[in-house]
């Protein structure tokens, strides 16, 4: 039996890297919690925490991340890879850091690692690690073995990510303005994903699914799934 061909590369796990990530940093050092997530845009989206205190969390969410100098957006415009929280904000400028104030101290939050994750010099997510009062800094050593790990996460991430088969799609999804979430539609579409599966998998109704693939096919200038299946196979030949 032959099957069709796919011009779409299988659309990234995003959760299965970050869970990934997660039990790699914590099985090279000790930490009270961490937490990773990808990145679209300025903004971090979609983040999976392990062992974080879920109020914690949401303060985070809430508008703290606004004032955090290790977020992702502050942080695009450099080539920083790892970050930590102690180097960033020494123990004598804590007393005038709002973000040390709010959220480090009131959640007894002794040392944060931060690690980013770019692919083509775009910051496509990141991970961090923190100790809270019961552990202790993050030695050098320490911080060593995760910029070890970062290489490795980076380099897995750029695998998954960059290839010439996602490039063509990518620049495809340029061409025609796609947004993020047309482009998650799209993606899951191009696999012969049913509509009430790709709701499920991209946690959104059923009808927004709809609401995407009524401006996907109006952008494409088509009037069905075959005929976006044909585009995207004549665009990748």
């Amino acid at each position: 039996m032959t099957m069709p061909y796919n011009p779409v590369p299988h659309a990234v796990d995003p959760y299965a890297l970050q869970q990934e990530c997660i039990r790699l940093l914590t099985g090279i050092v000790p930490a009270s919690g961490a937490v990773s997530y990808t990145v679209d845009g300025a903004r971090s989206v979609r983040y999976l925490t392990h062992a974080i205190n879920a109020r914690q969390h949401q303060d985070y969410l809430d508008g703290l991340f606004e004032i955090d100098p290790m977020h992702p957006s502050k942080i695009m415009s450099t080539d920083i890879r790892v970050l930590r929280m102690n180097d960033l904000i020494p123990f004598q400028q804590r007393s005038a850091s709002p973000f040390y104030s709010a959220f480090v101290r009131s959640w007894g939050i002794r040392d944060i690692v931060e690690l980013y994750l770019r692919v083509d010099d775009q910051l496509v997510a990141g991970a961090a690690v923190l100790r809270t009062e019961a552990l202790p800094e993050f030695s050098t050593a320490e911080v060593n073995q995760l910029r070890a790990a970062q290489r490795f996460m980076e380099f897995t991430a750029q695998q998954l990510l960059h290839t010439p088969q996602r490039q063509a799609f990518s620049r495809f999804c340029h061409n025609y303005a796609l947004t993020a979430k047309e482009v998650q539609v799209l993606e899951h579409l191009a696999q012969g994903t049913a509509n009430k599966v790709i709701a499920s998998a991209l946690d959104c109704s059923l009808a927004t699914v709809k609401t995407h693939l009524q401006h996907i096919f109006r952008k494409l200038e088509v009037n069905s799934k075959a005929e976006i299946i044909a585009l995207l196979y004549r665009t990748h030949h």
